[in-house]
């Protein structure tokens, strides 16, 4: 009897463990993923997630990271471009997954994909499994519950140990962090980065795949037939099309001696007619034949995926000639400089923010409550200057300040001629103003309501000079007001 007891008890305690870990398992693995709190930490993903109205999108591997000129398309096509390509062995699935959420109506997407998201039928690479959880976070953290204990199965068990040592020893947040990372985004935004490879003239070491395989051992499988993944994939495009997004497929960028040619050249002409056919079957284009994107070795950067600029300009220009031909990008984005500020402010900063209460001292040091959008210098020790005629900062306000009449006390310097400035407050105008030491203005109730407690400040200047300018220096930073300090106070009756 003691026997057939133990043997329950075991076998409770078993069954109880098992189901415990089933349970404690997705929770360890899903603590330990990368949680970007207020911007993602991929530039890519941010264009993708933040960018609006109408646009081209690039996504696969890294043969469009390296194969085409985003800033090309955008100039000769008048629409906003973003190339948001990363690495080949990225399920393609993912990819749409991740599209699907973040593209809009009116955008159009083009697939330049790798040759293996046609043949290949296995789901998730290595480098996918191992880079989830921080790299490659984003993708993650879009997926469905489902797909999520998928691919958490699908990781091996020595991946999560020693993701987890150095994830846990480096998982505190920093708010300063992103915020300077925004700056950085807004940076590159303005100088027309878009995602693509930024070739630098150095000179690159051939990849070990080079050196191993040749060109068709390098990209072509044993097997050249369309998988079930791909077709499942399809399913996936055809819900992007149902809701007003164009998708294009065009070939991947190929460099190398001997590409497409021998014994292989048969079977591929054969597979290239299968997935034209499947395509043209679910009403997707495909744009030009695979030799529009092929280039001899002299033009390889690193790899067989991966050109120079020069054959990069070259494959862009092609592909520009087809996309006209098209007709399909016939609109004219007259906002690609879009107010980056503006999203980021309204969709994720306000979340962070710590409502200012009364009486507080809000320093430019604070990051937690004051936010510096634009027209602003490199913080000092005592404060901050204005850059250029124009400076906007936000600031939350706590929800029982917003129906009344609020005073602004400002602390600044003022830099060059004594010239009133223009204050705006949620875009109204507040009046012209006199900023010099400390002054106080009065905020009625009604510059306040309907923007979730959120303010926005806008200073314009008038006669901005440098220290250069006025002969004192060699400075040639445009200034005028010198921030220290705000604080918002109740108006008293008799103000």
């Amino acid at each position: 009897m003691n026997k057939v007891n133990s043997s329950k008890r075991f076998l409770i305690i078993f069954i109880s463990g098992f189901i415990a870990f089933i349970i404690i398992y997705p929770l360890f693995y899903h603590s330990l993923v990368k949680k970007d709190n207020l911007i993602s930490h991929s530039y890519k993903d941010f264009l993708l997630r933040h960018t609006q109205g109408s646009r081209l999108i690039i996504d696969s591997g890294s043969n469009s990271l390296y194969g085409i000129n985003s800033r090309i398309l955008e100039k000769e096509l008048g629409v906003l471009t973003i190339n948001i390509a990363d690495n080949g062995s990225i399920p393609l699935q993912e990819k749409l997954y991740r599209l699907d959420k973040f593209s809009h109506k009116g955008d159009v997407v083009l697939l330049p994909i790798e040759w293996l998201h046609y043949f290949s039928s296995k789901n998730s690479s290595h480098f996918f499994l191992e880079n989830l959880f921080d790299e490659l976070n984003f993708y993650y953290n879009e997926m469905s519950f489902l797909v999520k204990l998928q691919l958490i199965s699908e990781t091996p068990f020595s991946s999560v140990l020693k993701k987890s040592i150095v994830i846990l020893n480096n998982k505190t947040y920093k708010a300063r962090d992103e915020y300077m990372r925004f700056i950085n985004y807004k940076n590159e935004f303005n100088n027309k980065a878009r995602g693509d490879y930024q070739h630098t003239g150095e000179k690159p070491i051939l990849t070990h795949w080079v050196k191993d395989f040749t060109c068709n051992e390098g990209i072509l499988g044993n097997n050249l037939v369309l998988s079930s993944m791909f077709k499942k994939n399809v399913t996936l495009i055809n819900k992007l099309q149902k809701k007003g997004v164009h998708v294009l497929f065009t070939w991947p960028v190929v460099v190398g001696d001997n590409c497409y040619q021998g014994e292989d050249s048969i079977k591929l002409k054969k597979f290239v007619v299968q997935i034209k056919n499947y395509l043209k079957q679910n009403n997707i284009i495909m744009i030009g034949e695979p030799e529009d994107s092929l280039f001899k070795k002299q033009a390889m950067f690193d790899s067989y995926y991966h050109v120079n600029s020069v054959a990069r300009d070259i494959r862009t220009n092609r592909l520009l000639v087809k996309l006209k031909n098209l007709e399909i990008i016939t609109y004219k984005h007259k906002n690609t400089n879009l107010n980056i500020n503006e999203i980021i402010i309204k969709n994720y900063f306000i979340n962070s923010f710590k409502p200012v209460k009364l009486v507080q001292t809000i320093n430019i040091h604070n990051t937690n409550a004051i936010f510096l959008a634009s027209g602003w210098y490199l913080v000092e020790p005592w404060g901050i200057w204005s850059q250029g005629n124009e400076s906007i900062l936000y600031v939350k306000l706590a929800t029982n300040l917003l129906q009344q009449n609020l005073k602004l006390v400002i602390e600044n310097n003022l830099y060059g001629t004594q010239d009133k400035t223009t204050v705006l407050i949620n875009d109204k105008k507040l009046g012209d103003y006199l900023l010099e030491g400390k002054k106080s203005l009065i905020i009625p109730k009604k510059f306040l309501e309907n923007n979730d407690g959120l303010v926005k400040i806008q200073f314009n200047y008038f006669n901005v000079k440098s220290p250069l300018e006025y002969g004192l220096n060699r400075d040639e930073r445009k200034i005028k007001f010198g921030l220290k300090s705000l604080q918002f106070r109740r108006v008293k009756s008799n103000e």
